[in-house]
């Protein structure tokens, strides 16, 4: 959305952009645009519009924590992630095509590309006033201001720092990669986004020891049937990158839910549910963050369940550097009855 919007701000910034309203090209294009978005659109019309509603809230919703944190986190992932040669090249550019614009009489293209980068940021330099923005959320300002940079006037010293920045960003790019399958930046595994890709299997092998140890896989449907009690044993996680990642690694890739208790909506919102799909006397695997005393999510489901028991604890990390702790929980006999408020904590 942001992208005709700020075509829009930019068209209507320059009396010779505006008259290029006059001619049928961007209403064809908006017409094709919208005809290929139009899945999306008459899905959220059917569904309360959530997916909008969804990215709103959480990009503008009320306003926590250091507003001037937020937009330093904002400056210096951007930094990072664009390397900070190419970065402040990329804004000198822009700058000074904006004024270009704003001087003459006639804007060339790189400036309307220059009013479309910088409406991006500046969203998202408000969005941060409001809520944390993620570093990879202003990549569609860089679309257009990749090509401002190239088409900005060249000097010998101009041309040193870009290939300077050309080699600091390839040279940062290899070593993400490297760092993704071997460790080697002196970074603790809680600050590297790295090593959340590490243990998933580990957890995968403990809850499927949990549910073989007295149950047998269902080749059919990929869940697993309690041979004793012939009833199905489900798996879940309270947060949906373990539910996520389970039905990925798990033999057979079985159906999983996430509770979302504490986190916000996600997809597994939209799909069924355990109360959903399961019978009375089915049980569950839940796989919860290990906290002192019992998880909320476990509370909250306790008296729906005969039996609660708590299981293995397994360690998520690389390398022996210790990412977090979750604990396996299992919950059988389901009485058939769910929570009638939702586990979730928080909007």
């Amino acid at each position: 959305m942001l992208v005709p919007l700020g075509i829009v701000v930019a068209l209507a910034s320059q009396r010779e952009w505006r008259d290029r309203l006059r001619e049928p090209g961007p209403y064809v294009a908006v017409a094709v645009a919208s005809a290929v978005f139009s899945p999306v659109l008459a899905w959220n019309a059917g569904h309360d519009w959530i997916s909008f509603a969804f990215q709103i809230q959480h990009g503008l919703g009320r306003a926590t924590g250091s507003i001037l944190r937020r937009e330093v986190d904002l400056l210096g992932g951007q930094m990072g992630l664009v390397s900070p040669i190419l970065f402040v090249m990329m804004a000198v550019a822009v700058g000074h095509s904006i004024r270009t614009a704003l001087r003459a009489q006639s804007a060339p293209l790189s400036s309307l590309l220059s009013f479309l980068s910088l409406f991006v940021v500046v969203f998202f330099m408000y969005s941060a006033t409001r809520r944390r923005v993620e570093a990879n959320w202003p990549a569609l300002a860089y679309v257009p201001a990749v090509l401002v940079l190239v088409g900005h006037a060249r000097s010998r010293r101009w041309d040193r720092w870009l290939n300077a920045g050309l080699v600091l960003a390839a040279t940062l790019t290899t070593v993400t990669y490297v760092n993704t399958f071997v460790a080697i930046l002196p970074v603790p595994a809680t600050r590297d986004p790295a090593a959340r890709a590490s243990g998933w299997g580990d957890l995968a092998a403990a809850v499927h020891r949990a549910s073989t140890s007295a149950e047998i896989a269902s080749a059919d449907t990929g869940r697993v049937v309690r041979s004793s009690l012939s009833a199905v044993l489900w798996i879940a996680a309270n947060r949906y990158q373990e539910a996520s990642e389970l039905a990925y690694h798990l033999p057979g890739n079985p159906e999983t839910f996430s509770l979302n208790v504490g986190s916000r909506p996600n997809q597994y919102d939209l799909w069924p549910s355990f109360a959903q799909r399961a019978t009375r006397g089915d049980a569950l695997l839940l796989v919860v963050d290990d906290v002192a005393g019992t998880h909320p999510a476990v509370k909250g489901l306790a008296p729906h369940f005969r039996d609660v028991r708590q299981g293995a604890l397994v360690p998520l990390g690389r390398d022996g550097d210790l990412l977090k702790n979750v604990r396996i929980w299992q919950l059988t006999d389901w009485r058939g009855t769910w929570p009638e408020r939702p586990l979730r904590s928080r909007p």
